[in-house]
């Protein structure tokens, strides 16, 4: 579905950190990159939840919170050749998550921090920064921000570019995405749930498709309920 792609992790809640991200994608996609960007080529949870709401209220919080983390990292991340991360504050948990699973899976990770706030030390060190998905990285850039004119946003993404260029065609001489023959069962867990649930779907964006996936994953509902974590709750 996605072949050969730079994925683009970030968090995705605001105008800010999404103009960011598409301004980002498009330089690194006019250079003949392929991008995954979650926010545009991710599995809408907006879209499956009014979905599910309407045709299956029963199972819209279950299905609505688990299938697009299996999309993202099941299909988006499967033939990545490197993650670039958008290591702005507040830092994503998400984020978090996909670099931490580029690394097991001897992913590329290049983080990019534009943000002058450094809570853990000063905006040069490493540890100005939550130091948990700074250290799942193999490359760190640390740039203050642009002030908005075109020639200095321009400056920046050559910048970030010249980078993950550099890094990624060093990087995937040293590393190899086995991601595909691991043997840790949670990539194994991702990838069969991302089979079952995407295999042979064109256009994720569709109601047609929206109405297929519900319907895999109803039917293979043992089996997703034996790779989420069990549910102890006391109140």
């Amino acid at each position: 579905m996605f072949e050969n792609n730079i994925y683009l992790s970030s968090g995705m809640f605001n105008a800010d950190t999404n103009l960011y991200n598409a301004c980002l994608t498009k330089y690194l996609e006019s250079k003949s990159y392929h991008c995954y960007l979650p926010q545009r080529d991710g599995l809408s949870v907006a879209q499956l939840s009014t979905y599910l709401q309407k045709h299956n209220p029963e199972v819209a919080n279950e299905i609505s919170c688990y299938v697009p983390y299996y999309f993202d990292l099941g299909c988006g991340m499967k033939n990545a050749i490197a993650v670039v991360a958008n290591m702005d504050d507040l830092v994503d948990i998400g984020m978090t998550v996909e670099v931490s699973y580029a690394s097991i899976s001897n992913l590329p990770v290049v983080g990019v921090r534009t943000d002058i706030k450094s809570p853990f030390g000063n905006v040069n060190d490493l540890i100005s920064i939550n130091p948990f998905p700074v250290m799942q990285c193999d490359v760190y850039f640390a740039t203050k921000p642009f002030d908005g004119e075109y020639k200095e946003i321009m400056s920046h993404l050559d910048d970030v570019f010249k980078i993950v260029e550099e890094s990624v065609e060093k990087l995937i001489k040293i590393k190899s995405n086995n991601m595909t023959h691991s043997k840790n069962p949670v990539i194994i867990n991702i990838l069969k749930a991302a089979a079952i649930l995407f295999d042979g779907i064109k256009d994720i964006h569709t109601e047609e498709a929206m109405q297929e996936v519900v319907k895999r994953y109803l039917e293979n509902q043992k089996f997703f309920d034996s790779i989420v974590p069990k549910s102890i709750t006391e109140f």
